[in-house]
């Protein structure tokens, strides 16, 4: 079995790909930028959101003026994550040197530096000198950067990657980052893996006491709460996630589904007042399209829907041999 440094560059998606399944669900956003040249001191900056839950980045980057000379060379570049602005943001770091410029004894090194930018200041958390596996010169090397579980780790390399390091995130993960150059560079692959913590863009602001002050003056008849009746379902295709009980809240003339309690599987991530799902009107009445956030926030909006008849919520998932009810509370 091959170590990830000795991982060819051709073959970074595999890593991401066996990366990201600790941490999968269906709200995974991807972007891609391509051949793109970033001018000196500028910066490349693309936000995700703030509800990230694992980031992967890499970049891939030639510098057309990297020459030789003494000490550290003019050139260099930095992939950039948690930027918040110039002054607080983690970086990762390419630096090129010469030990003993014009000496027979000269070496050429790349330098990586992991660090961060906190209100100004520059604090290194770690150097790595590499004379081999990278490109010394005006070449492309990559920098391949994961990061969740409040860790991340990183590798670089020209042809394959080499492993730098892991290390804590010591602040919560937001979704800006980017890069910069200090010289002209072209830029042939960045790409942006990130995947939302759904469950924190479900929260919203109802509780249960304000629900009960709202339904004191209710839209309709549908509004109020709804408890767990029966379910008629398949075990081998679905298993129930509780014996929910939740509200409902008139919203584009179909419903939100709010959570209230009963949740068993995953219980401590549910909390009162998180969308459970969402009724969408259709052409016919009290029938609707159903959109269903399940017990571990994977959302299921296939062939599902719902209808309301003489104060019972049915919910349907054809897909999944299930129906499950719910009655009207007075």
């Amino acid at each position: 079995m091959k170590h990830k440094s000795d991982i060819k560059i051709s073959n970074i998606l595999l890593i991401i790909i066996l990366f990201i399944p600790l941490l999968m669900s269906a709200n995974i956003k991807r972007q891609y930028y391509r051949n793109l040249l970033l001018p000196k001191d500028s910066l490349f900056i693309k936000a995700q959101g703030d509800t990230l839950k694992s980031l992967v980045l890499e970049a891939r980057i030639s510098l057309t003026k990297n020459k030789e000379r003494s000490g550290f060379s003019e050139s260099n570049w930095k992939l950039l994550w948690n930027y918040t602005s110039e002054n607080n943001y983690n970086y990762v770091e390419l630096k090129w040197l010469n030990t003993n410029y014009g000496d027979i004894l000269d070496q050429r090194q790349l330098h990586v530096n992991v660090g961060k930018i906190v209100n100004g200041n520059d604090i290194l958390i770690k150097t790595v000198e590499l004379e081999k596996g990278v490109n010394l010169y005006r070449g492309d090397n990559t920098v391949l950067l994961e990061v969740a579980n409040n860790k991340y780790n990183i590798f670089v390399g020209e042809e394959y990657l080499q492993y730098i390091g892991t290390f804590t995130i010591e602040t919560p993960l937001n979704g800006m980052c980017g890069l910069w150059s200090s010289v002209q560079s072209k830029i042939s692959n960045f790409i942006i893996k990130s995947t939302n913590d759904i469950n924190k863009k479900l929260i919203t602001s109802y509780t249960e006491q304000k629900l009960i002050e709202k339904y004191k003056t209710p839209l309709d008849t549908n509004e109020g709460f709804w408890s767990y009746l029966d379910r008629d379902n398949d075990p081998q295709f679905a298993r129930l996630g509780g014996r929910y009980r939740f509200a409902l809240v008139e919203n584009n003339g179909g419903y939100l589904i709010i959570y209230i309690s009963g949740a068993q599987t995953n219980l401590n991530n549910w909390s009162q007042g998180m969308i459970k799902g969402r009724l969408v009107p259709t052409i016919f009445e009290n029938h609707y399209d159903l959109v269903w956030y399940d017990s571990m926030f994977d959302v299921i909006n296939t062939d599902a829907h719902a209808s309301i008849e003489n104060s019972i919520l049915t919910l349907e998932f054809p897909l999944y041999k299930t129906k499950i009810r719910f009655y009207k509370e007075n």
